[in-house]
């Protein structure tokens, strides 16, 4: 049976006391520990399974946090589906944005994700919906994430199951 750590006494990495002298591992504790108490509880959690996010959990974080702000009806699990589809793109800052002033910028957001990833016949209402998505992250927003902007697309064609399947999109109705 593994003897529990005294106030000051490290164990697995973590000290016992989150007001240790040793201040950088009672902050790392205090929000790294997703069960902070007030105390910790030698081994029970692995520091390498708090210290950090992933890069994709960071930029689904930036994701969110834009769609919070614009008060946006996106479905999170939608989201990171058609971040997930974007592949290394999303960690590139140019590719990760799409440039609404650009027409070339738009034509490829027409072709190759409303038309090849989608499947939509091409018409006036690819252009239309694309417009409204501007409208809706603000023409003036010039942080337009693509993954944001993709899922706006999706929402609007009706074409989740694209990314998530029909048999997700069933069991939430």
């Amino acid at each position: 049976m593994a003897k529990s750590a005294k106030p000051g006494e490290e164990r697995n990495g973590w000290h016992s006391n989150p007001t240790s002298p040793n201040l950088y591992d009672s902050i790392k504790f205090r929000y790294c520990c997703p069960a902070y108490l007030g105390s910790c509880y030698p081994g029970h959690y692995s520091p390498s399974q708090y210290m950090s996010m992933s890069q994709f959990d960071e930029k689904m974080g930036l994701y969110l946090e834009a769609v919070e702000e614009l008060d946006l009806d996106v479905h999170p699990e939608l989201l990171a589906a058609v971040a997930k589809s974007l592949g290394p793109s999303i960690y590139n800052d140019d590719a990760s944005l799409v440039s609404s002033s650009d027409p070339e910028e738009l034509d490829r957001v027409r072709e190759n994700f409303l038309i090849g990833k989608l499947g939509l016949a091409d018409s006036p209402d690819l252009d239309d919906a694309i417009d409204d998505v501007i409208d809706q992250l603000g023409s003036g927003n010039s942080r337009k994430y693509r993954a944001v902007f993709y899922t706006l697309l999706t929402q609007h064609f009706r074409k989740e199951d694209v990314f998530l399947g029909a048999a997700v999109l069933e069991e939430e109705e």
